[in-house]
């Protein structure tokens, strides 16, 4: 290729596929999201490894799944002694040794380490508007060669807050701590703005509740589990009205819409750097956020909301741009080894992640599933079809039928005419997980209550 492109790696915080306005959604407004993706390719079929923070980080940044190190939450003070090998296989290590200058800004979240350990140096820790600044400040500098930025945003993330806030409220007579930037950022955006009618509000601005907002037929029990994990949870679960999830949407949508801004002058900054034509720029999320389907929000558990995150590669003037290809990728094992070929340096052998671009040339390439893991069980994605096995309860194992039932109303696994789609699904499962030796600690949830 010559001289290698810079990389602007963009990432964001707990935003699901659907919350970009090119994704189809249309109360959410995402222009500079959407001319990235107008000037590259979109993957509208791209998942997380695992849907919460910390596996999905060290995914991403290692190209390996968390159950390598047997890591499936956020909790991991009480991993099992795992290589270290594994680091220095880490983006910023392998790009540094084909010539990078690698530097990381904004949130990490990584099980036990920073990204200096990855390979990485450290340019800003904040997560907002000063992680733009410098991130801008660090691309329109001179550079003495290629450089890897990965520009971390909080954002959405804030909207976490919105339940935990209303169940302080209501249940402890107290809120949240308000001195707290995320208290700050997601209170600006819970109440209707005060120029504006609140039926005008509900009308005309404010999200519709999910389709799929009742809980699904033949639920896994260990879903119900979950929700007593913490009691903010189960108190939304059973009191939250239409108006509140509603409420909840459109705090999520504005607080994307915030990221949207911020990296926008990221990306504006490259244009005026003169470097975009010598730039690949990657955006993406570790996961998503349930906001209201089903009567869940946050994340972890495994349905589409969650685990389908915004995926977007660009390098204008060298990719076809304005594709939107529907591949089967995971931004946890392909997207690493993807930017590694991409600028000509070695994969490491142990990676075995798709060449997501040459994918989207040669369909044969792609891949047939996806794995993904979670704190209370695993899935595979395959194009039509998703198998779910939960660590244990009634109705652990099901299958959602992406084409017959698109918003997961129903379990069809006991379906007949599905015989033989869930024996082959059942195979690739057992197969994908015995290559990881299901190293996972055990599922936290036990009989409802934590695991200690």
């Amino acid at each position: 290729m010559g001289h290698k492109p810079n990389i602007l790696f963009v990432m964001t915080d707990q935003q699901s596929a659907n919350m970009m306005s090119c994704s189809g959604t249309s109360w959410v407004n995402t222009p500079n999201l959407d001319k990235l993706a107008n000037n590259g390719i979109r993957f509208s079929r791209a998942y997380c490894g695992n849907p919460v923070c910390v596996p999905s980080r060290f995914s991403i940044f290692t190209g390996k799944l968390p159950e390598t190190i047997g890591l499936r939450s956020n909790s991991h003070k009480k991993l099992q002694s795992w290589s270290k090998n594994i680091l220095k296989q880490g983006m910023g290590h392998v790009f540094k040794q084909g010539g990078y200058q690698c530097v990381y800004a904004g949130k990490q979240h990584f099980p036990g380490y920073s990204a200096k350990e990855l390979g990485f140096d450290i340019l800003t820790t904040d997560e907002r508007e000063k992680l733009a600044d410098e991130s801008c400040k660090f691309i329109k500098e001179k550079h003495d060669k290629p450089w890897l930025l990965v520009t971390s945003f909080i954002n959405p993330h804030d909207v976490c807050f919105k339940g935990i806030v209303d169940w302080l409220d209501n249940t402890k007579g107290r809120e949240n701590d308000e001195s707290t930037i995320e208290y700050i950022t997601m209170k600006k955006f819970d109440k209707i703005p005060e120029y504006m009618d609140e039926d005008y509000f509900y009308n005309k601005v404010c999200p519709k509740a999910p389709l799929n907002m009742l809980p699904q037929q033949d639920e896994p029990e260990i879903l119900q589990d979950f929700l007593d994990q913490r009691e903010f949870k189960r108190y939304l679960a059973n009191n939250y009205s239409i108006k509140d999830w509603r409420m909840h949407r459109y705090i999520y949508k504005k607080l994307t819409e915030l990221m949207d801004v911020q990296v926008g002058k990221v990306l504006n900054a490259l244009e005026q750097s003169g470097q975009i034509n010598n730039t690949l720029v990657v955006f993406t999320s570790d996961h998503g956020d349930m906001d209201g389907s089903h009567r869940f929000e946050h994340k972890t558990v495994l349905y589409e909301e969650a685990i389908k995150i915004p995926l977007i590669i660009s390098h204008k003037g060298k990719l076809t741009e304005g594709i939107t290809s529907d591949i089967l990728c995971s931004n946890a094992l392909d997207l690493y080894p993807t930017l590694l070929e991409y600028v000509g340096i070695k994969v490491p052998k142990d990676l075995n992640g798709i060449n997501m671009i040459n994918a989207v040339k040669s369909p044969e390439q792609s891949r047939k599933y996806v794995p993904i893991e979670s704190e209370i069980g695993r899935c595979i994605v395959t194009k039509n079809y998703r198998y779910v096995k939960y660590d244990f309860g009634k109705n652990n194992e099901q299958l959602y039928d992406y084409v017959k039932d698109p918003l997961e109303t129903k379990n069809h696994i006991n379906n007949l005419d599905n015989k033989n789609v869930v024996v082959n699904l059942k195979s690739i499962f057992n197969m994908q997980w015995s290559k990881t030796q299901q190293k996972g600690n055990p599922s936290p949830l036990l009989k409802g209550k934590l695991r200690i």
